[in-house]
């Protein structure tokens, strides 16, 4: 019930947030009624780094178009103007300094401004005035810059866990899955950015896994942790009783860069044979970490990627660790642990959320390779050059 409520809760608030705009597609379609001289105002959410288009009003096609303004009324910056005189075709620029706030082409073709990349700084109002022999046209956006949260979550002592939404504008919301004795703040930085921090204490026994749910203007994130009964003892300690041989599996949305702590079955650590890791990723080979607890070895199989480590020293505490996850991340990974009793596993559906794909570990030993190579070229072309200046001076 808790679950249904707080999945409820937050269909119901995405649905009520602003569609952030695609910027290719913010402008007005030429097809729209001219509409008398007057004065429009437009609120427009635009993700930080991301390119925004603004848009002129459309003006009668008898009107003759004479002078296009841009007036920026910046929230933390100086106010500025950009325009364009149809009949000298000159453009002029007036305390507009910041190189990112341009033309989208040329104005006297397409008087669109481009803001690229969006920044916190560009938040305020961008008016576009449009003087023609019919009267001014003006079109004002009220620019709201949004930036997306970095979550975390973090089991804590004594069945408790913490969920951070870092740095988001506007601030984000935070729902638990399932719903526990919960106490939530936010954090206010200088720059416009708010923190938001959930902290959750579990009393139920039977509740072993539990999920964030971070919602936010640019996106939902959700991530699942194990719940410790003790952090000294990372849910391992020796009074527990085992649990007959099972398998869990979790779903996990992550964002691209942030660290991940995925968690092996709890039980005893002193009942444990070996510790395995498969890794099947969606776009590269598989490969297997291994611990062997009676030579306190690890083994491991085509894992070359060094951001995959254990979270820890494997024989106290055999979690894994992806330090910066990519989206060469994205696939399944399983604990298996076995016992004299059995195998105990535990799975997790890993998905790594972001805009782009970093490079590949392959692609920068390649880029190293070629950036060494040209700098032996260099050397090489420099020594050889010193030697027959060398030799023209002995010849004289």
């Amino acid at each position: 019930m808790h679950t249904l409520k707080s999945t409820l809760a937050l269909r119901l608030l995405t649905s009520i947030f602003i569609m952030v705009p695609d910027s290719s597609s913010s402008c007005l379609d030429g097809q729209q009624t001219a509409l008398p001289p007057r004065e429009d105002n437009t609120w427009l959410a635009v993700q930080m780094g991301t390119k925004a288009v603004l848009c002129c009003p459309h003006i009668p096609p008898t009107s003759v178009l004479i002078l296009t303004t841009w007036k920026i009324h910046l929230r933390d910056k100086p106010s500025c103007t950009i325009s364009l005189n149809r009949e000298t075709n000159e453009t002029g620029k007036n305390n507009c300094t910041d190189g990112r706030i341009s033309w989208a082409s040329r104005p006297d073709q397409n008087p669109e401004l481009q803001i690229h990349p969006v920044s916190i700084s560009h938040e305020g109002d961008y008016t576009c005035q449009m003087g023609t022999t019919d009267g001014n046209f003006e079109l004002t956006y009220h620019l709201q810059v949004l930036v997306p949260p970095e979550v975390t979550l973090s089991p804590g002592k004594n069945r408790t866990v913490e969920c951070k939404a870092i740095a988001g504008r506007p601030a984000a919301q935070i729902f638990w899955a399932p719903e526990g004795d919960c106490v939530t703040g936010k954090e206010y930085q200088d720059n416009g950015t708010v923190t938001t921090r959930s902290r959750c204490h579990y009393p139920d026994g039977n509740v072993s896994t539990v999920t964030c749910l971070v919602s936010h203007l640019t996106g939902n994130r959700s991530q699942s942790t194990d719940l410790l009964p003790d952090s000294s003892s990372s849910c391992l300690d020796g009074q527990q009783m085992a649990l007959p041989p099972m398998e869990v599996t979790t779903s996990l949305s992550v964002q691209m860069g942030t660290k991940v702590v995925l968690y092996c079955p709890c039980i005893p650590l002193t009942r444990v044979l070996i510790t395995t890791w498969r890794i099947r990723f969606r776009n590269k080979p598989s490969c297997k970490i291994a611990h062997d607890r009676e030579t306190n070895q690890t083994i491991e199989t085509i894992c070359v990627d060094r951001r995959i480590t254990w979270a820890s020293r494997p024989d106290q505490s055999p979690h894994l660790q992806i330090y910066a996850t990519a989206i060469t991340h994205d696939g399944y990974f399983r604990c298996q642990m076995a016992t004299y009793h059995g195998n105990f596993r535990r799975g997790y559906h890993l998905q790594v959320l972001g805009l782009g794909t970093p490079e590949s570990p392959g692609s920068t030993l390649l880029i190293i390779l070629y950036a060494k190579l040209s700098l032996l070229v260099v050397i090489l072309v420099m020594v050889g050059f010193a030697f027959f200046q060398r030799i023209n001076d002995c010849r004289e």
